[in-house]
């Protein structure tokens, strides 16, 4: 099956449209939170809990905190 550009980019905008994640801050030396960032569920994760754990375990010495929306 062939697609129209128009097809294809519909199609990749769908994919991308229910990206699951969780808003992080990441707590600084003077211990503020900082600039909040998105980031994304990867593989087995579901909960903040497992993406603050990942974010520690990557970056040791920082500390991470879900950042509630507004």
């Amino acid at each position: 099956m062939k697609y129209s550009n128009n097809d294809f980019h519909a199609i990749l905008a769908r994919r991308r449209s229910n990206i699951k994640g969780v808003m992080l801050s990441r707590i600084l030396k003077s211990g503020k939170p900082g600039k909040p960032q998105f980031y994304e569920f990867f593989g087995c994760e579901h909960s903040v809990e497992d993406v603050i754990r990942r974010m520690e375990r990557n970056n040791p010495g920082q500390t991470y905190i879900e950042v509630k929306e507004a």
